[in-house]
């Protein structure tokens, strides 16, 4: 597989990963810095982008904490005065990373840029086949990501791993996530951004009805309603075109 490792100070380095350095396929960055809202800090509906990711986070780490060791409590590395070099290699890299951030993240990026930089072989980058996106190490994932493994140096022992399929398995056999399902409905596969359905809201959390009260509030025209299904992001199926929940968000130009 072929890596591209994204921003040394000498510039952007490929290379071939070379066998056991831990890259998988499931670690994409969610924490990216987010688009300007509208007035008042949320978008039509009364849903902020950050609550989305929270609930993601929360989810994750409920899920993942009985796999993660009883002593690790801070998964983000302190850089000290070496944290505007970092910022300024986030920045002329365009890593899928807020530096500014607060609260609980999902991958550790500084830690990841501190092992880049004492050149540790693990810590290198790479696009996965999968879904042509940049994805990194999973020893740097946190227990709040969706693809928390036994790779990560948080992880205690029996956490999932991965396995040959790029499917992420429980010790007693339950997938998690599996990489190569199409990102369409087809099972096994979600679309970027969709939690799992035992994650998702129920249709009472939302005030989910199946005709829309509202004519131009469709979930049709939300920005988490996926039409091959159909089904939602956030909100257990089953999901109806014309349905409509307190969470609605409209889509750019619908």
């Amino acid at each position: 597989m072929h890596l591209h490792l994204a921003g040394a100070e000498a510039g952007a380095i490929s290379l071939h990963q070379k066998p056991g350095q831990g890259f998988k396929h499931g670690g994409y960055i969610h924490n990216v810095k987010k688009k300007p809202r509208q007035a008042g800090g949320r978008a039509e509906g009364g849903e902020a982008d950050d609550d989305d990711e929270s609930a993601r986070f929360q989810a994750n780490f409920a899920r993942n904490s009985a796999w993660t060791k009883p002593e690790a409590t801070d998964f983000n590395t302190r850089l000290g005065q070496l944290e505007p070099a970092f910022r300024q290699w986030v920045k002329n890299n365009s890593i899928p990373f807020d530096p500014k951030a607060r609260g609980p993240q999902d991958y550790d990026m500084r830690g990841f840029w501190k092992g880049m930089r004492s050149g540790d072989p693990i810590a290198a980058s790479a696009i996965d086949p999968n879904d042509s996106r940049l994805h990194y190490p999973d020893y740097w994932k946190t227990p709040y990501h969706e693809t928390f493994s036994s790779e990560s140096q948080w992880a205690a022992p029996g956490a999932p791993s991965w396995n040959g399929q790029d499917q992420l398995v429980t010790p007693d056999g339950q997938i998690l996530f599996d990489d190569r399902a199409p990102k369409g409905r087809a099972e096994g596969g979600r679309v970027p951004g969709e939690l799992t359905e035992a994650n998702k809201h129920s249709h009472q959390e939302v005030g989910y009805v199946s005709v829309s009260p509202r004519k131009r509030q469709r979930c049709e025209l939300c920005t988490k309603y996926i039409k091959d299904g159909p089904a939602c992001k956030k909100v257990q199926s089953p999901i109806a075109a014309g349905a409509w929940c307190k969470r609605f968000v409209r889509k750019p130009g619908a």
